[in-house]
């Protein structure tokens, strides 16, 4: 009994942390590395088989993930993502939130809400239908002249009103609402929630506050509408000290 209720304890972390990036070994086996005093940096690309668990197929292409790893070589450092930032042709960039990443796709992928909006138009005509009424002694078709059996209503000995088909017709104007269908162009919605691209983006990016170990994790830089595959500089500032990392073209 008691182990079975220990174990949520046990299992919860672990799984928490594989969600998480883990630092390599050393910032040396990033592909691009630098220090300052210190601290140690290694960068990546993040790999994209990594970068499409996180993000929807049509936002892949719209962020430039960046793995790091800082190893502050047994001295206390203070992580914050926004001491980072990304120059990129003639733009500097800094790393989204998660949030922020959410919002992003959003605007730029149209996927959350396809449509083009709500269509309300004016609607005007005419309706018309058929029944069974009453009419007067020469009433409607199928009576017969007055004093002649009806042979809609039999009963009827033509000189009241009798029964028969009835047809009536009238206008009407309304208002018409419709819910916009895809506009040209744009993906329907591809099903992904937005809240869990939020919580993998959150999962994975660089873990912030104070550490004395290594730590490692993605950042997030929506790039311009206008882009091309060229490298960016991942730069780190603090303390009015800072460093930068050439990074590999996408």
């Amino acid at each position: 009994m008691r182990l079975s209720m220990a174990l949520p304890f046990v299992v919860a972390p672990l799984l928490l942390a594989s969600d998480g990036v883990p630092p390599r070994p050393a910032a040396t086996d990033y592909p691009v590395h630098n220090n300052m005093d210190a601290l140690d940096i290694g960068a990546a690309l993040a790999p994209a088989k990594e970068v499409k668990k996180i993000l929807p197929a049509d936002a892949v292409n719209k962020f430039l993930v960046v793995e790091v790893g800082m190893y502050p070589g047994g001295s206390r450092i203070n992580v914050d993502s926004f001491d980072f930032s990304l120059k990129y042709g003639d733009e500097m960039l800094h790393p989204s939130t998660p949030e922020e990443v959410v919002a992003v796709w959003k605007e730029k992928s149209n996927t959350t809400f396809p449509g083009h909006g709500v269509d309300v138009s004016n609607e005007e005509g005419i309706t018309c239908a058929a029944g069974t009424g009453t009419a007067g002694p020469n009433g409607p078709v199928g009576s017969t002249t007055p004093g002649s059996p009806n042979p809609t209503n039999p009963n009827a000995n033509g000189t009241g009103p009798v029964m028969g088909p009835t047809r009536g017709c009238a206008t009407y104007t309304g208002v018409r609402v419709d819910v916009g269908q895809p506009a040209p162009g744009h993906p329907v919605n591809t099903g992904q929630d937005a809240h869990d691209v939020e919580a993998r983006a959150r999962a994975r990016a660089l873990p912030e506050g104070n550490s004395v170990n290594p730590v490692a994790g993605y950042l997030y830089f929506a790039l311009p509408k206008k882009h091309t595959s060229a490298p960016g500089v991942l730069r780190y500032s603090k303390g009015g000290a800072s460093i930068e990392l050439t990074l590999p073209a996408k």
